[in-house]
């Protein structure tokens, strides 16, 4: 009898995260295209509706439940904690930014970023958002922050969940738009599996779990959904954010191990953090400065082939150990 998975491996986290981050460059590669008028079809039209939404939700819950997942097992070192985490987000992040503002100044891009030489430093630092993909990385940092602040006061779910239902509410009633709030429940949710997996995942293997959860799911949608035809609106994102964690844990649950653990690629392989940061870049270069948007079968081979040099650079950390044994 095959053994049921009563975690989540890193090796099914890291593609899940690519696949996430795949996903992502086909709804913003939709949206632009889209509205530009340069693609069409329902399939754009699927991805440019939900795509962002559910990846950013897959990213948070998996961020989530791997670093609450690692940092409970051991003691907490703060100094540790933020050289090894922010350093991750903001290394590549500031290489990639540096890239696309000397891009901008080659071409003489009308950009923002380009607009002082202050502009073009607040920008490589990404203090000014100068694409609308950079506000994830900066509620990741935010979010890392109070994780910092919760562990060391040894309530990080509380933390971290009690600063964003904080934000969540007061999104809401700005009206902010549904996808920079709608996911953010994935974190710390995905903390609280982090922190016990086993029983968290044996509760949501359940058959009637997922069948609750489908009724539940169903009737939402016919209430408040489709009888209003708002089917785009914030209910619309959250309830399938919701869905998609539920049927995540069921899936999980219900895998035999030999099947999730098969992604076994160098860390140098998987570029999906970077995917995330470079598509956007070239999406803007190439529509803005260019005049030309380029096809898809271009795209996401390009995107990963620019991902994959940003990924295979040596972070200053690598660099200072080579130096040292020297």
């Amino acid at each position: 009898m095959n053994r049921q998975s009563h975690h989540i491996p890193v090796e099914l986290s890291n593609l899940l995260k690519l696949l996430a981050c795949i996903v992502i460059c086909l709804h913003h590669y939709s949206q632009y295209g889209l509205d530009m008028h340069h693609i069409s079809g329902p399939v754009y039209k699927v991805l440019r509706s939900v795509g962002g939404d559910l990846s950013v939700t897959l990213f948070f819950f998996l961020s989530g439940y791997g670093l609450m997942y690692s940092e409970i097992r051991r003691p907490f070192d703060l100094k540790r904690f933020a050289v090894k985490r922010f350093w991750r987000i903001l290394e590549p992040f500031w290489l990639v930014n540096l890239f696309a503002v000397i891009i901008y100044l080659i071409l003489g891009v009308d950009n923002i970023a380009t607009k002082s030489p202050l502009n073009v430093v607040a920008s490589i630092f990404g203090v000014l958002r100068f694409d609308p993909t950079m506000w994830f990385i900066h509620y990741l940092l935010v979010i890392y922050i109070l994780f910092g602040i919760g562990m060391w006061l040894r309530r990080p779910v509380l933390v971290v969940g009690g600063g964003i239902i904080a934000f969540i509410v007061i999104a809401v009633i700005n009206r902010l738009p549904s996808h920079l709030w709608s996911s953010l429940f994935a974190f710390p949710f995905g903390m609280i599996v982090g922190a016990s997996p086993d029983a968290t995942i044996r509760f949501f293997r359940r058959y009637e779990i997922l069948f609750v959860g489908l009724i539940f799911y169903a009737a939402l949608m016919y209430c408040f959904v489709f009888d209003g035809q708002q089917t785009n609106g914030p209910l619309w994102h959250q309830l399938n954010n919701i869905l998609l964690v539920v049927l995540l844990l069921f899936i999980i649950g219900r895998t035999p191990l030999k099947y999730m653990n098969w992604y076994k690629l160098p860390s140098k392989w998987q570029p999906y953090y970077e995917v995330y940061l470079v598509h956007p870049k070239i999406l803007f270069v190439t529509l803005f400065s260019f005049g030309i948007f380029i096809p898809l079968w271009i795209f996401l081979p390009l995107t990963f082939a620019i991902a994959l040099v940003f990924c295979n650079i040596p972070s200053v950390s690598e660099m200072g150990k080579l130096t040292r044994r020297k």
